[in-house]
């Protein structure tokens, strides 16, 4: 991003420590684009990730069961005896 302390380690941007420092609020601002991997002496010290909005979130898990949901007759009753046992009944 700013100088040669910043590769890409396959989706996420591996940054040098000093480099981070430096340009702290540019990074924050491109978190939501690739997680960050903080980098010292060549080494991975620190995962920067966004944090998942919940209802975003929640949201696309919705959208996802849609595909796949089947909406069915529910007027028509099943043809299953239903049976109880006295002992668990409240």
């Amino acid at each position: 991003m700013y100088t040669d302390n910043v590769h890409y380690g396959g989706e996420m941007l591996q940054i040098n420590t000093t480099e981070f420092r430096r340009h702290l609020f540019e990074y924050l601002d491109h978190i939501d684009q690739s997680p960050i991997e903080l980098m010292r002496h060549g080494r991975a010290v620190a995962r920067i990730v966004p944090i998942e909005n919940k209802t975003d979130a929640a949201k696309q898990r919705l959208m996802a069961l849609r595909k796949t949901a089947k909406i069915v007759d529910i007027e028509t009753p099943l043809e299953i005896t239903w049976t109880y046992d006295e002992e668990h009944l409240a």
